[in-house]
């Protein structure tokens, strides 16, 4: 009688194995964007699509730079410094932004 049970835990196990898998997925994701340095923010990005080709200042831990956001793509944004200067910074360094 024990063998009714069976069905039901192939289904479980190959359930298990699915959840698995779809977690090695986003560790090898996380481990990826800890090893670049970059993380994605959407959040942060749509805010600073609302500032694109506006003047905006940057604060990270080590500098503040001040320009023209040229773009905000998934995991880092661009200005253009008064300089002309093109400066890319990952949204993982930003401290302030203003």
């Amino acid at each position: 009688m024990w063998f009714f049970g069976i069905g039901h835990l192939r289904r479980e196990v190959k359930h298990l194995a699915k959840s698995v898998r779809h977690l090695t997925e986003r560790l090898d994701e996380i481990e990826r964007n800890l090893a670049s340095g970059l993380f994605p923010n959407p959040a942060l990005q749509e805010v600073l699509q609302e500032k694109i080709g506006q003047t905006v200042t940057i604060s990270t831990a080590s500098a503040t730079v001040e320009g023209i956001l040229l773009t905000a793509g998934t995991d880092a944004l661009e200005i253009r410094e008064s300089t002309g200067d093109l400066v890319l910074i990952p949204y993982s360094r930003i401290t302030v932004l203003q």
